[in-house]
This record gives C-alpha cells, sequence and structure tokens, in this order.
C-alpha cells in the first residue's frame, strides 16, 4: 500500500522482527524500503535536479518506475493480470531495483552538492516537505498514544520515530553548514558530517535486523532438524 512509503524515512514505524515487537503485515523485508535519511535527501535533490546529463536522466526514470511497480495500483494490476513471469512473483522484491537506482541518484545529487553551486531554494522545499511529513506522522501517533492507552503499538511507532527524526535534524544541519561558513572547507567538513550519518544510520538499522551470532546458537543440533536433513535429499522442508 502507498502508505508503506512512510519506511523511507522511519524503517521501524510498524516495529522490527529483531525487537521482537513487529505489527505490520507480511514479511518485514518486503515490506520496508530504507536507504537513509542522508541518502534519501540527496536523491530527493537529485530528481528536483534540472541538469541534462543522460545518466542522472535515466536513473530518474528507472528508480521512480521500479518504485512504482511494488506498490498498488500498478503492481497489483501487473500482478492479477496472469500474464506469464509477472503474475507469479512478489512485487515488493522490485524494492531492490529501486533501491540502487536511488542510491545512485544520491551519489548525483551529492556531487551537484559538492561540485556546484548549491541551490538552497530546493534544499528548503524539500526540508519543508519532508519536515512536514514527519510532523503528520508524530501527531498521528501521539493521537493514537492518547487515544489507545492500552495498545502497545503507539508506543512501538513513537519509539521508533525518535532516531529517523533525530538523523533527519542532523542531515538537515550538517547541509546547510557551508551555507552559514563560506569556503570550501566548509563543503569538505560537511561531506564528512554526511558520510558519518550515513554509516551510523545503516549501523543502527542493520544491527537490530542482521544479528551476528555463534552458528550453534543460529543452527543448534536438534533431533528434529538432523533427521530431516537426512531425509530431505536434494530437497528441502519449509515450515
Amino acid at each position: 500500500p502507498p502508505w508503506h512509503l512512510i519506511t523511507f524515512l522511519a524503517p521501524d514505524f510498524w516495529g522490527n522482527p529483531g525487537a521482537h515487537n513487529f505489527f505490520g503485515s507480511g514479511f518485514y523485508h518486503e515490506k520496508m524500503i530504507y536507504l537513509g535519511i542522508p541518502v534519501f535527501l540527496f536523491s530527493f535533490y537529485a530528481l528536483l535536479s534540472k541538469s541534462k546529463n543522460k545518466n542522472l536522466s535515466f536513473f530518474k526514470w528507472f528508480s521512480l518506475i521500479t518504485l512504482a511497480l511494488g506498490f498498488f495500483p500498478l503492481g497489483w494490476l501487473l500482478y492479477f493480470s496472469r500474464l506469464p513471469l509477472f503474475s507469479t512473483m512478489i512485487p515488493s522484491r522490485i524494492f531492490c531495483l529501486s533501491t540502487f537506482g536511488f542510491c545512485v541518484l544520491a551519489a548525483f545529487g551529492l556531487d551537484l552538492y559538492l561540485r556546484r553551486q548549491i541551490k538552497w531554494h530546493q534544499w528548503k522545499k524539500i526540508f519543508l516537505v519532508i519536515g512536514t511529513v514527519f510532523f503528520f506522522l508524530w501527531l498521528f501517533v501521539l493521537y493514537h498514544k492518547i487515544n489507545l492507552p492500552a495498545s502497545h503499538y503507539a508506543t512501538v511507532s513513537w519509539r521508533n520515530l525518535i532516531l529517523p527524526t533525530g538523523f533527519f535534524i542532523s542531515t538537515v544541519m550538517v547541509i546547510f553548514f557551508p551555507w552559514l561558513k563560506k569556503g570550501r572547507w566548509a563543503k569538505s567538513l560537511a561531506f564528512l558530517g554526511l558520510v558519518i550519518l550515513s554509516i551510523l544510520s545503516s549501523l543502527y538499522f542493520a544491527n537490530k535486523f542482521l544479528y551476528f551470532s555463534e552458528r550453534k546458537f543460529v543452527f543448534p543440533e536438534v533431533a528434529v532438524l538432523s533427521q530431516l536433513k537426512k531425509i530431505s535429499g536434494v530437497n528441502r522442508i519449509w515450515g
């Protein structure tokens, strides 16, 4: 559904299975799109750019089309079209392509930010739009937290909005730094700050879902599983 675009900003808005509080529908990894706040903002900046670079234009269309194919109604129409291949796929897995496309766009956006004169009016529009989305998300969660105190869902969403909001505010401050402090060194410091923010947000996100542990804890020796391994042959058991 279209409201899953929220996961561009807050990946754990509906909880996270790694923290045992996921209350969304379906599989978490097929319902969530997250690039990191800095990457998302720079991909947005590249989308608004009027540069005539052919590669940039290609990735603009590539990213938007592949994103649309994973959402209602376009993805839904293809899925129920009964066409060969399309009707047997899980539409949301196309987000692997759109994620790649947006990361490439972010690289173009960062290049435009560092090498050319920064178009501050565009950045102000981007911050206004994204800031408004965050504002309404907080209002929505606060409303449910007050009116449905017995439900833990609002508490999960409330808690999982804090860090994304913090990353957004920090990214805005770093991007605006060259506007306050003129000079080439200011852009270099801003670049360093953006890299650090991207790494921190990605590591925090990955650490919750991609856990690391000893093999014996992930794949313990259980009598039932050992027997299934023996009788499965070239097949596999799903359950």
